[in-house]
């Protein structure tokens, strides 16, 4: 392999994969980048891979092949030497003999020892896909930042580390739970819902135009979210492609793509953990509430068990009361207007849970909905007003140390 490329392309494509490399590896090449100039050599194109068996991510930088070939090579070590060099082109050449990558910068030379490009795994699953859609990026770029922030963050229930992904004909659905909090967003997908599938043979290549038929993933949240970052001033649609003959989707953007093995089990109804009916309803200004949670918040304990805050309907007065106390620190009251409508509540959320969720509400107003159940804690209902897409859950502390 001999092959000449920029420096800046080069620190862009290896920062785009190595979010997939394995940290800890009982498999060495699981650590390495693989630097390819096999396949795309003719189109002037280097694919750089990583992945961790669980996902993995493709980036393809252009180049000038002067021979095609392969090689993996360690991540870190890569990665941190290809980002102090100069701007300029980039010289890299294969020893195959030694499995040894020698890089080339202005009077900057270094050897960097390799792994045999036969040994890294094979990512994409091959035979016609079972679905494929087409998304424009930046509405799911932004569905994705609105959801996959519920998902859990461990591994005892594994369904629960990925988000749910449902299509039918004309509505794509995400759901991401925790088992505290629930996030839900619904997009319309444009067009007549029809998929485009590709079949390619020997004489030439036919497109076939066939209805979605309404299928369920659950995709790793870390994969998600390695989308939504990629999504990021991508204009061209983003390609969904679930594959056939194993338990893999693909997210084919226009230099990269994102590939996940998808998590096996059934999925909660998130359905039914939204309450269909509300006692109280409080529609509020969105930033004037993430405003007073922020300063509130600064008296709980935003990473321990007391870190809750409570969120007091005043119907008479028509207003909202935020309050956040600690023993040690002091409390802090926050007072906003607001439209209520039934009963006068109280709740206590946890603030951080709130916060995140304001932090990503882009409508000017949200409306929160209580429901009283007798006195026990009933889950509490976020949604932006004039956004119906979008709807939030959150489980309330039976108790906080907000003083009453």
């Amino acid at each position: 392999m001999h092959l000449v490329c920029s420096q800046e392309s080069l620190v862009k494509g290896l920062n785009s994969v190595k979010t997939a490399v394995a940290n800890r590896a009982t498999l060495p090449i699981l650590t390495h980048i693989l630097i390819d100039a096999r396949a795309a050599a003719r189109d002037g194109r280097v694919r750089l891979a990583a992945t961790n068996l669980d996902i993995g991510i493709n980036a393809w930088i252009t180049a000038q092949i002067l021979e095609p070939g392969a090689v993996a090579v360690p991540a870190r070590l890569i990665t941190d030497f290809v980002s102090t060099l100069a701007e300029g082109s980039v010289e890299l050449t294969l020893n195959v003999s030694t499995q040894t990558l020698r890089v080339i910068n202005g009077r900057t030379v270094a050897n960097i020892k390799g792994i045999d490009a036969n040994e890294f795994p094979e990512m994409s699953s091959s035979g016609e896909p079972k679905a494929q859609v087409l998304l424009d990026a930046k509405p799911l770029g932004e569905m994705l930042d609105r959801v996959v922030f519920a998902a859990a963050t461990d591994e005892s229930r594994p369904v629960l580390a990925g988000v749910c992904a449902k299509f039918d004909a004309k509505q794509l659905t995400l759901a991401a739970a925790d088992g505290f909090r629930l996030s839900v967003q619904h997009t319309g997908i444009d067009g007549d819902g029809l998929s485009t599938i590709r079949c390619q043979s020997n004489e030439s290549e036919t497109t076939h135009r066939s209805p979605v038929e309404p299928f369920s993933l659950v995709i790793p949240v870390k994969a998600l979210q390695e989308v939504s970052r990629l999504c990021s001033g991508q204009l061209e649609p983003v390609k969904l492609i679930v594959a056939s003959d194993r338990n893999q989707v693909r997210f084919v953007l226009s230099v990269s793509e994102v590939i996940a093995q998808l998590i096996d089990g059934a999925y909660p109804d998130v359905s039914r953990i939204i309450p269909e009916t509300h006692t109280s309803r409080a529609v509020v200004n969105a930033s004037e509430l993430l405003t007073a949670t922020k300063m509130v918040t600064a008296f709980v304990d935003k990473n321990g068990k007391a870190n809750g805050i409570r969120l007091e309907a005043d119907a008479t007065n028509r207003r909202v009361i935020v309050m956040g106390a600690h023993a040690e620190r002091g409390d802090g009251v926050g007072d906003i207007d607001a439209a209520i409508e039934g009963d006068a509540f109280k709740v206590a959320l946890q603030a951080p849970y709130l916060l995140s969720m304001l932090e990503r509400v882009t409508a000017p107003q949200i409306a929160i909905e209580f429901l009283q159940n007798g006195g026990q804690p009933m889950p509490v209902v976020v949604r932006p007003v004039g956004d119906e897409g979008f709807v939030h859950v959150m489980m309330p502390l039976v108790d906080t140390a907000v003083p009453a």
